[in-house]
Parts: structure tokens; C-alpha cells; sequence
């Protein structure tokens, strides 16, 4: 879902760092101490950190190395949304929607806020048996920025003109929600409490690694009752990184019923969805 407005970031290039070896920025100790410990279901970790190899598989083709996902069904979500902006507090609406047809999907997003006009992402791509692939990217607020994932190339190419590799399970910033509910949709005893997801995930300007650890069961308490739900957290890998937080409901096909960004600046979004919806078929 869209979020408030990241600070630019530097061109990437073939030249820049790879995500899991870059150097910690100044003041920077999340990257200094000793490799995490949590459990990662199927070496997810490593695999999808690992750019597919010149006679990877062609686009279109089931890279082995992913773990299994099956996307939930096509959706039409509402959320209530709470923010803050450069110091000013908002109150906004918010939607996505999901369609495809088990090869291809489309998924958009918006928030619309008084005074502070709208946001949008799309997002599309094809679908296999681990999920989304991300084709283009949209991001629009005051003037509409793209990324193109290539498959064919295994590049990324991003708004500024840069480029990067294209790596295995790699997301964007609106299909990343949907791949984690995918994930767990296919195989939930397969993400326990203390497990972490690692998905590269790329918005218009750059690609990184995210981290979700999964928190465990929660309750989001909704008009018309409670919802239960697994709570996932991205675990920042610098002090300026955004801290990700994603409610999957399994009631709902393990959508996510409530997302939080929130920025180093202290600028934040939380939208959650702002009825009960009828139970999963």
C-alpha cells in the first residue's frame, strides 16, 4: 500500500554494493553484531538473496529454488486510514485490489487524504507456483515513477535511469503485502512465531532486502468484532531504514487486514480494514 514519501534514494548500479554485504552507514550498529538466529523456513534467506544463474529459467518458468504460494483470491479491500505527515496529522481512505486469472495479476492501491491529495501504486506480473513476479511497477503522487523487472534481461530498471540485478522472489513495494499472504496461504505451519521471510523488494529508485520476522498471533479489533491475525515485522538493517509491519488475517485468506509504515522522520501510515469481512470460503 502506498506510504508516505520515501526520501530519494541513491542511484543503483551494477557497481553499488549488494544488498547483504553493504557497508553499515555512519552511526549504524544493526548490521555489526552476529547474523540473526531466527529460523528461516526452506533457507529462504539465502535462496532468494541469490540472483538466478545464467541458465536460470526462462521467464515464465517455476524457479525451484522459491517456496511454494498460492495467491489468495481476487479482492476488493476498504481501510481506515491514520497518519502523520511532516508533522501533520491525517485521517484518509484506503483501497487495493487484487485481480488475475492464475498466470497473470494486477493489484493497485490508493490513499486519499484532504489536502494532501492521493497516492497510487500498481503493480503486475505474472504468477507461478511460488507466487507473484513483478513485471512494472507504478508509484504516482505528484507525477507518476516506474520500475520495470525484467526477467528476460534479470535487470531492474529503474525512474533515475540505474539498474540492477533482478534476484530470485524479488517483490515491489504493493506486491510484497500479497506475496506474504500467498506464502502463508500455501504452507502457514511452515512460518512459526520467531521464523524470518527475506524478500528483495524494489520500489522506483532502488532494490533492498527485507526482513519479516514473524511476531505470532495477534487481534486487530474491528466494527462488528475481533479478527484474528499473525503479525510480521521487517527488521531494519540500518537506523534510517522504514519499519514494516503487516497483520495477516487468516480469516480473510491471510490478506493483510492491517498495515503500519513508518519512517525514520517519524512520518507514519496505518490503515486497517475498517469492517468485518465475512469469513474465508
Amino acid at each position: 500500500m502506498p506510504w508516505p514519501e520515501p526520501a530519494p534514494a541513491p542511484p543503483v548500479t551494477d557497481a553499488a554494493p549488494a544488498p547483504d554485504t553493504e557497508p553499515p552507514a555512519a552511526g549504524d550498529t544493526a548490521g555489526t553484531g552476529p547474523a540473526p538466529t531466527e529460523a528461516v523456513p526452506e533457507q529462504m534467506a539465502r535462496e532468494s538473496a541469490t540472483p538466478p544463474p545464467a541458465d536460470g529459467p526462462a521467464p515464465g518458468e517455476a524457479d525451484v529454488r522459491l517456496p511454494p504460494a498460492r495467491l489468495p483470491p481476487e479482492i476488493d479491500l476498504r481501510y481506515a486510514v491514520a497518519g502523520q505527515a511532516k508533522g501533520f496529522n491525517y485521517h484518509a481512505s484506503g483501497t487495493m485490489t487484487l485481480r488475475h486469472d492464475h498466470q497473470r495479476y494486477e493489484a493497485h492501491a490508493s490513499v486519499s487524504a484532504f489536502l494532501l491529495g492521493k497516492r497510487q501504486q500498481h503493480s503486475e506480473g505474472r504468477i507461478d507456483a511460488h507466487g507473484m513476479h513483478p513485471e512494472v511497477f507504478v508509484d504516482q503522487s505528484r507525477r507518476e515513477r516506474r520500475a520495470t523487472l525484467d526477467a528476460a534481461s534479470q535487470r531492474i530498471r529503474f525512474h533515475h535511469g540505474g539498474e540492477a540485478p533482478l534476484q530470485a522472489g524479488t517483490q515491489d513495494r504493493l506486491s510484497v503485502a500479497l506475496q506474504l499472504s500467498a506464502l502463508f496461504l500455501a504452507r502457514p505451519d511452515a512460518y512459526p512465531a520467531g521464523s524470518t521471510i527475506r524478500l528483495p523488494v524494489a520500489d522506483v529508485s532502488g532494490v533492498e532486502l527485507w526482513d519479516f520476522v514473524v511476531q505470532g498471533p495477534d487481534e486487530l479489533h474491528l466494527e462488528g468484532g475481533s479478527l484474528p491475525a499473525i503479525r510480521l515485522a521487517r527488521q531494519p538493517r540500518r537506523e534510517r531504514d522504514r519499519q514494516v509491519e503487516v497483520w495477516l488475517a487468516p480469516d480473510m485468506s491471510y490478506l493483510p487486514a492491517r498495515i503500519r509504515v513508518s519512517e525514520a522522520s517519524g512520518d507514519f501510515v496505518d490503515q486497517t480494514i475498517d469492517t468485518l469481512p465475512p469469513p474465508a470460503q
